[in-house]
């Protein structure tokens, strides 16, 4: 998971300030996933540095922003889950 965020973001993140929320199973029309959620406190300004790659843009926004983005399939039930939004 360390790896992973340092490769997508250029963070390096302490893994003891990592914490496991939980796993939702997710079912697509032609495939299953597995989302891992996970939090950490971040306390200043990052510089985020993505991969250019593989990704376009970041924006940080709220929980009740994210609705109003294009995310992947599930991801509101996920959010409203981990925010507990109704």
């Amino acid at each position: 998971m360390m790896r992973e965020l340092y490769e997508e973001t250029g963070l390096k993140i302490d893994e003891n300030n990592l914490n496991f929320y939980k796993t939702f199973y997710v079912v697509y029309p032609d495939k299953k996933y597995l989302y891992h959620y996970f939090n950490i406190k971040l306390n200043k300004d990052l510089d985020i540095k993505i991969k250019e790659d593989e990704h376009q843009n970041f924006l940080w926004v709220t929980p009740k922003e994210a609705f109003n983005k294009e995310l992947i399939m599930h991801e509101d039930y996920c959010l409203k889950d981990y925010y507990n939004i109704n």
